[in-house]
């Protein structure tokens, strides 16, 4: 619990795309006044490929369908 106050993430320890740690880095900032406001997200360079009004209106079609399992 004191490292999530009092330490700083360590941003190395994954690999991940620059756009991705931009947003984590600004989702995760501790002063709150500083991150990044909800409704900026989805206009964050991390989603510039998706289009949200589509997935709103249910016109996006996802990328697969696993498969599932229905059990009683």
């Amino acid at each position: 619990f004191k490292k999530i106050i009092y330490e700083e993430p360590n941003y190395n320890a994954v690999k991940i795309s620059t756009d991705a740690l931009s947003l984590l880095k600004m989702l995760l900032m501790k002063d709150p006044k500083k991150r990044i406001q909800p409704e900026k997200i989805p206009y964050h360079s991390f989603f510039k490929k998706i289009n949200f009004e589509d997935i709103v209106t249910l016109k996006a079609r996802p990328p697969f369908k696993p498969k599932t399992v229905y059990n009683n």
